[in-house]
């Protein structure tokens, strides 16, 4: 509900908030479900590929994804590819609080009721 309310104020766009629905869908199924899960087994594998593939290609993403992978040997490179996902969206959404926070400090001026 905040996902798709942010989106449709402007907030944050399309891709971000698909993003987000997804980061959302993986945690539900995740924190239900007993037995032990994978990011890379069904149902999961098709929603992760989908947040990951835009960071994987990403060109200024790439030089602070193989320093991650430098730094931290023997780790599997699908959650890496998934943090680094994830680690995108919370930069974003920390601008986008930034943003907000502005708007706030100005009080509506043009803009009140009655």
């Amino acid at each position: 509900m905040r996902i798709r309310l942010a989106h449709r104020l402007g907030i944050i766009d399309h891709s971000l908030a698909s993003a987000l629905e997804i980061f959302r869908r993986i945690r539900n199924e995740f924190a239900h479900t007993f037995e032990g899960q994978r990011l890379q087994d069904p149902p999961h594998r098709d929603r992760t590929d989908t947040v990951i593939g835009p960071v994987k290609n990403n060109l200024h993403i790439a030089p602070i994804r193989e320093a991650v992978r430098a730094g931290t040997p023997g780790i599997d490179l699908y959650k890496l590819d998934f943090v680094m996902a994830s680690g995108l969206a919370i930069a974003k959404l920390e601008i986008v609080v930034g943003l907000i926070d502005r708007v706030k400090d100005d009080r509506a001026k043009i803009a009140k009721y009655p």
